[in-house]
């Protein structure tokens, strides 16, 4: 992730140039501005402003809808001035570095992206330098051997090894639906604060996509944890947060 977002913010910067001149040669003035920006912009916002119209609403000023959108329609309409300066602010040369609050602007939106991935799917996919544990259910229900070389510190295997799951010619749809099913669950799971009743909505969504796949030869996923049967869960125990496989025969 890191390698990619730095790959990322670095072509993004790089073109910096390269945009404001593009911007500048689409919109060069405010004919250009209005009809390619401007009224599209305008046509959005009397869809809401006639809404609101038809409902009845009147603003805490008095204003009804349709004064609301005649208002803001001639606002967009006569705001190149204000576009223009806005950009030429964003890419103006400060301490000899072109486009600056451009530049600082991308690098604040790429952390910020990497932070929220990084708390989010990552969590659960895992890097080019460690798998994560969706990743490496995938794996082990699909009978990968590299499973066990690929376990992390705190993973670990009480019995058997890796098995493949599924039936028949539906390995491959397997392993990519299973692998987006988990990172949502995971993600809406932490996101409800380990909600109970989110994870087992959840859990069970998992259980029910691998028992469409799986081969007969195993008992049937379920959502709850039960030594003879099959089951794929994410477990909350105490202060950790754990997914949990056990595949059983009939």
């Amino acid at each position: 992730m890191e390698e990619t977002t730095a790959d990322w913010r670095d072509t993004t910067k790089s073109k910096s140039s390269k945009a404001d001149s593009h911007r500048k040669l689409k919109l060069a003035n405010d004919g250009d501005y209005q009809s390619k920006l401007a009224q599209a912009s305008a046509q959005k916002y009397r869809k809401l402003a006639d809404a609101l119209t038809a409902g009845g609403y009147v603003s805490e000023h008095g204003r009804s809808g349709k004064e609301i959108r005649y208002m803001q329609e001639s606002k967009i309409m006569e705001s190149f001035d204000k576009y223009q300066t806005g950009w030429d602010f964003q890419f103006e040369t400060i301490d000899g570095v072109d486009a600056k609050r451009y530049k600082d602007g991308v690098d604040k939106s790429i952390d910020a992206y990497g932070d929220g991935v990084a708390k989010t799917t990552l969590r659960f996919t895992g890097d080019v330098r460690q798998i994560g544990v969706a990743a490496l259910t995938v794996l082990f229900l699909t009978g990968d051997e590299q499973t066990v070389g690929l376990l992390r510190e705190g993973d670990q295997i009480i019995s058997g090894g890796p098995v493949d799951v599924t039936r028949p010619g539906l390995r491959q749809l397997f392993k990519s639906g299973l692998l987006a099913k988990l990172v949502q669950a995971g993600i809406l799971i932490v996101k409800s604060n380990f909600d109970t009743d989110v994870m087992l909505a959840q859990n069970t969504v998992i259980n029910d996509f691998i028992n469409g796949l799986q081969n007969a030869a195993y008992t049937a996923f379920q959502p709850t944890v039960d030594p003879l049967k099959s089951y794929c869960l994410f477990i909350r125990d105490g202060a950790t947060f754990k997914l949990e496989i056990n595949v059983a025969m009939p």
